[in-house]
């Protein structure tokens, strides 16, 4: 009897970690399977993901690479504005967040740090722009800068 309780442990311990595997294999995947488009700063086009849907949304930069953060910005849409809130857990780099209101004006911007939550716009927003704090110095996101889809 102890030798099939043994096996059955055996399976359960493989089974289980067959499981989590397979869970950060396709959450690591998850930023590089956000669909791209093109955001204008200030009339300048670049190259960003879209989140644009609950799942997008709930992925965001959620265990993608330094490597990845460095050379992908994600930008979130919402149907209608609201405050969401924004948390760091399973990212491995800051990341800097431009809260972009209804007009598509930037009305603030925040440093997020890994493994921090809490982070939500003073005001209804329609938009939010993630990226690396050196690209967002480089395209100089600030306030009062016009962000937006291009169509």
């Amino acid at each position: 009897m102890a030798a099939p309780a043994r096996c059955s442990r055996r399976l359960h311990l493989r089974l289980l970690l067959t499981a989590a595997l397979l869970a950060a294999t396709q959450a690591g995947a998850g930023v590089a399977e956000l669909p791209r488009g093109t955001v204008l700063i200030d009339g300048a086009p670049i190259e960003a993901r879209i989140a644009d849907t609950p799942a997008a949304r709930a992925q965001g930069f959620q265990h993608a690479s330094e490597a990845q953060i460095q050379s992908e910005a994600i930008y979130f849409t919402w149907d209608e504005p609201q405050r969401p809130h924004f948390h760091m857990r399973n990212v491995t780099a800051p990341v800097v967040i431009a809260w972009i209101d209804p007009a598509g004006v930037v009305i603030g911007t925040e440093r997020m740090a890994p493994g921090r939550s809490g982070y939500r716009p003073i005001e209804p927003v329609g938009a939010a722009l993630e990226l690396a704090p050196q690209a967002a110095r480089r395209l100089g996101l600030s306030d009062g800068i016009r962000v937006e889809r291009a169509l």
